[in-house]
C-alpha cells in the first residue's frame, strides 16, 4: 500500500487537515480516484493509498507506449478528473506520472491532492474555483498524453528545445488540452477515444505485459 507524509505547518491543526481530508474523500469517491485512508502519527498525518503503483514506476511508460496504452490512461485520468472537478468545487493541481497509478488489475488511479493551502478554508459549492485553474489540470493531461507517447529520454530532448512529433489523433488531443477553454466532457468525446476504445483489451493487455 503506497502511502504520503502530510506534516503540519503554523496555525494548521489535526483537526482542520483530517477534516479536508475526509471532505476531499467523500466529495471525491469515484472508480479512477485512488481510495485511501488517514491516520496521526506525532503530528503528521499519513495518508495510505490502495495497492497500486505509479505510471512512473513501471519502464513501459518510461521508454514509451503505443498510442492506443496512452488514451486508456487519458480516459481513466479525464474520468477521476470530471469527478474531482464536479464534486466540491475542486482541481488537482498535479497530474503527472507520479500521480496517475495502475492498480493490481492495471485499471487508471488518480492520486486526489492531499495538500492544501489553507486548512481553514471550507471547501463547499459557494467556494468558486476559477476556470482557470481547472484548465490547468486540462493542460496538465495534454502534458502526461506527450510523456506517457514519448517516454523519458524523449521528454528530455522536448524539453532542451528538441520538435516533439505525435500521431495525427493523438496530437490533436494534445491540441484540445492546451487550447482555449478546453472541457473534459468535450475531450472525453474526442477522437482519440473513438478509434482507440477497446479500454477493457487494453486493460487485459497492460496487465500481461506488466506482470
Amino acid at each position: 500500500m503506497a502511502s504520503t507524509e502530510i506534516e503540519l505547518f503554523g496555525s494548521e491543526t489535526i483537526y482542520h487537515v483530517l477534516n479536508e481530508l475526509y471532505v476531499t474523500h467523500r466529495c471525491c469517491r469515484h472508480d479512477n480516484i485512488l481510495d485511501c485512508k488517514s491516520t496521526v502519527q506525532n503530528r503528521k498525518i499519513l495518508v495510505s493509498f490502495e495497492s497500486s503503483k505509479s505510471l512512473d514506476s513501471f519502464s513501459l511508460f518510461q521508454q514509451g507506449c503505443k498510442e492506443e496504452f496512452v488514451s486508456y490512461v487519458m480516459m481513466g485520468t479525464l474520468a477521476a478528473l470530471d469527478c474531482i472537478h464536479a464534486s466540491g468545487n475542486r482541481v488537482h493541481r498535479k497530474i503527472n506520472e507520479n500521480t496517475v497509478f495502475l492498480d493490481k488489475n492495471c485499471r487508471v488511479k488518480l492520486e486526489f491532492p492531499t495538500r492544501i493551502s489553507n486548512p481553514d478554508l471550507e471547501y463547499n459549492a459557494k467556494t468558486l474555483i476559477s476556470p482557470f485553474a481547472k484548465e490547468i489540470d486540462i493542460k496538465m493531461v495534454g502534458d502526461l498524453a506527450c510523456s506517457l507517447y514519448h517516454g523519458k529520454s524523449q521528454k528530455k530532448k522536448l524539453s532542451e528545445g528538441g520538435r516533439s512529433t505525435l500521431p495525427v489523433l493523438l496530437q490533436d488531443f494534445v491540441n484540445c488540452c492546451v487550447g482555449r477553454s478546453p472541457t473534459i466532457s468535450k475531450l472525453m468525446d474526442h477522437a482519440l477515444f473513438k478509434q482507440f476504445n477497446e479500454f477493457d483489451r487494453y486493460q487485459q493487455e497492460l496487465k500481461e505485459l506488466l506482470e
